[in-house]
């Protein structure tokens, strides 16, 4: 470079006498996100920084890091994808020793289209918590929480923004139930043939938009059987078909609504990768599974447990399958799970012959009965339903 950068010149202050880098006290700011790199710069700075990405947040995450005092302090605002994301994993395991704050901002500003989270560490300064809360422009501050760090590994992201009361459900839910959606079976999307989907053909073809509570609307399309398509696009015996995309939905509050069904007549099929299949194994019957995933419960558990409250587009993945619990059907809950299946039975037949048929009784009443599954007291049921 014929502009070369010199601490010596630029930042005296962070040499000592012999000229020896010390690094900043402090370091703060917004980091860029999502710049485009080329493909050796991507390299060159995985390989400076031992990253695993090239996405420039997490590696200004880094740099901080090298450039900082040895008790200095980062604070950083970067998107929120820091505390619940697959690709930031390496991020938060750096982070996790000395993090102190993780204060959720939503989308802070109006000018902000990404949720944003601000971050603050204090190199080598280990802590057994973190301090949480929310802040917007509205109405500043709140929901502060300490949070033990032990619980980042337990729910395999940064719990944050959350009331107490809320987190002890959490806390308690995930060390009763050990089992996950992922246990119940083989969790896949559907295959990739949409350039082959026409009007005619032998095989009738779903996708996610077909896909709704308790009942198939309509047709993607079809193809013809002479396609060769991979085992993925085949519906299985004893599987739930789910759309792959989980809605998030503003009012009256903030939540998310998973969304599925079962189809019986499934030889002259084909599905596309915007359904999510979980074909159940035996021992977890597809109709049970259904009924809990589209639960009260379960659906308040993911958005705060699994999706860390997040304002965006979530989708199922065998990874996401993984963090949702699901209670292993025994002597103990036989009863409950029977009574389950039974009314989803009735839901299915209902929607069936008119799928525009009122099924919320019916629904309300496995609500209740899932509340008895995963053993919630009245005192929870109420927080869960915001009374």
């Amino acid at each position: 470079s014929n502009k070369p950068f010199e601490w010596r010149f630029a930042f005296p202050e962070v040499l000592d006498n012999n000229g020896d880098f010390l690094g900043f006290d402090l370091v703060i700011g917004n980091p860029p996100y999502g710049v485009n790199l080329t493909e050796f710069d991507k390299k060159k700075y995985r390989e400076i920084y031992n990253s695993s990405s090239s996405d420039t947040a997490q590696l200004f995450i880094f740099l901080a890091d090298k450039i900082l005092s040895k008790n200095g302090f980062n604070t950083f605002i970067v998107p929120k994808a820091l505390t619940f994301a697959n690709n930031w994993v390496q991020i938060r395991e750096f982070l996790k020793t000395n993090v102190s704050h993780i204060v959720d901002c939503g989308k802070a500003w109006s000018y902000v289209l990404l949720e944003m989270i601000i971050y603050s560490k204090q190199k080598n300064t280990p802590t057994s918590s973190y301090v949480t809360g929310f802040l917007n422009e509205t109405q500043g501050f709140s929901q502060v929480l300490e949070v033990p760090k032990e619980y980042i590994d337990f729910f395999g992201f940064y719990p944050n923004a959350l009331p107490e009361k809320e987190l002890k459900i959490g806390v308690r839910i995930l060390k009763d139930f050990t089992n996950s959606l992922n246990d119940c079976g083989e969790n896949i999307w559907g295959d990739v043939f949409y350039k082959n989907i026409s009007n005619k053909g032998e095989f009738q073809v779903y996708g996610g938009k077909e896909i709704q509570r308790y009942f198939i609307r309509g047709i993607k399309g079809y193809i013809s059987n002479t396609l060769k398509t991979s085992p993925k696009s085949i519906i299985k015996d004893n599987s739930v078909l789910m759309q792959r995309l989980i809605a998030h939905i503003e009012n009256p509050t903030p939540h998310i609504k998973m969304t599925g069904t079962i189809v019986k007549n499934i030889d002259n099929v084909r599905i596309v990768n915007t359904i999510h299949q979980i074909i159940c194994r035996d021992e977890f019957p597809n109709y049970y599974v259904l009924a809990l995933l589209h639960s009260r419960f379960l659906n308040w558990y993911c958005y705060r447990f699994v999706f860390a409250k997040a304002i965006r587009s979530f989708q199922f993945s065998a990874e996401i399958a993984k963090k949702i619990p699901i209670p292993k059907i025994d002597s103990t809950n036989k009863a409950l799970s029977d009574e389950i299946i039974s009314l989803v039975e009735q839901i299915l037949d209902s929607k069936a012959k008119d799928p525009t048929k009122d099924t919320k009784e019916l629904e309300s009443k496995i609500d209740n009965l899932v509340y008895k599954l995963y053993h919630l007291t009245n005192d929870e049921i109420k927080i869960i339903e915001g009374k």
